[in-house]
């Protein structure tokens, strides 16, 4: 599966016409991948994927281009490669973002969840013919901190929901009129989204809050301090003190740089940590819970399930057999 994963990246990176239709198998997963790129340099790609274990899907180096992603199902977590962005996407959003020349980025799946999405790859060029409004130019050439940019995130609405399963769902006989039908479904997704971006008054993140490069090296040292001690973690307030960030910038600084709130992270980390601990070290699940930060084994047991689909004790008692 990874070297076909491969070789449709390379597709995008190349921005050759090209497409795929099929079932990728690796081990025992499966994925179910449609992917196309036209000779406009479009890049589409819709996966289906269950993984009976935990999987990191791989990327390639990217060309600068902005991406619209449509997550159809649980939720699916990006990791950039170069500088260690995370970037959550939640089921029943779009994302919309910049991926500079270079990125490199890794999808981190879940054993058991199901993963749906569909995303779309439009060279800068594209962007500027087809998407006009006043500021989109700096949506473009604002100051982008990482080389995974999100730029914001929207939930998808019953027209875009219809206009995904056109494209998923369109297939013609005649490969000229079905790449011209996709590619126009295509380009009609990007314009309803970019409008529907503009309508809310959603505005480019980073020009709401120009990171500089010093900001970004305290941003990397407050997650760190956030990450120290798992049991305490600091209170946003001490956090602010000891970078010298004030509160407000470090809260949508932290956002920007990773994607994320600075307590999902630490969330996140607590319970893969305490997953980690259950099937590779043997503690048992209130050891666990307790270990990572955790007095109330009900709330442990609760937001625990809510990611692995399991709880605690379920899974001691499958690493114990």
């Amino acid at each position: 599966m990874k070297d076909e994963i491969l070789c449709m990246n390379q597709m995008i990176k190349d921005r050759k016409k090209d497409t795929f239709e099929g079932t990728l198998r690796s081990d025992s997963n499966e994925m179910y991948v449609d992917f196309f790129s036209t000779e406009r340099g479009i890049a589409c790609s819709y996966s289906h994927y269950i993984p009976t274990k935990d999987t990191e899907l791989p990327s390639v180096d990217c060309h600068s281009c902005v991406f619209i992603h449509m997550n159809l199902s649980n939720k699916t977590e990006f990791y950039s490669v170069i500088d260690n962005a995370i970037n959550v996407f939640k089921k029943g959003e779009y994302n919309i973002g910049i991926l500079k020349d270079g990125a490199k980025f890794k999808v981190r799946c879940t054993a058991g969840l199901e993963y749906r999405y569909l995303t779309i790859f439009l060279p800068t060029e594209l962007f500027n013919e087809f998407i006009h409004w006043q500021g989109s130019e700096s949506f473009l050439q604002g100051s982008h901190t990482t080389f995974f940019n999100v730029v914001a995130s929207l939930p998808i609405d019953s027209n875009q929901l219809q206009m995904v399963n056109e494209i998923i769902d369109f297939n013609d006989k005649n490969e000229a009129i079905k790449e011209l039908r996709k590619e126009s479904k295509l380009l009609e997704l990007v314009i309803s989204s970019f409008d529907k971006l503009r309508k809310t008054g959603v505005e480019h993140e980073s020009l709401k809050c120009s990171l500089s490069q010093k900001d970004i090296n305290l941003l990397y040292s407050a997650r760190d301090y956030v990450l120290r001690d798992l049991r305490n973690p600091p209170s946003l307030k001490q956090v602010s003190v000891k970078i010298g960030l004030n509160e407000f910038k470090l809260k949508r600084g932290f956002k920007i740089l990773f994607g994320t709130t600075i307590y999902a992270m630490l969330q996140d980390v607590r319970l893969d940590k305490a997953k980690s601990l259950i099937v590779e070290k043997g503690y048992s699940a209130k050891a666990a819970g307790q270990l990572v930060g955790y007095k109330s084994a009900s709330h442990f047991n609760k937001i625990f399930k809510n990611k692995f689909l399991i709880t605690p004790k379920q899974l001691t008692n499958q690493a114990q057999i």
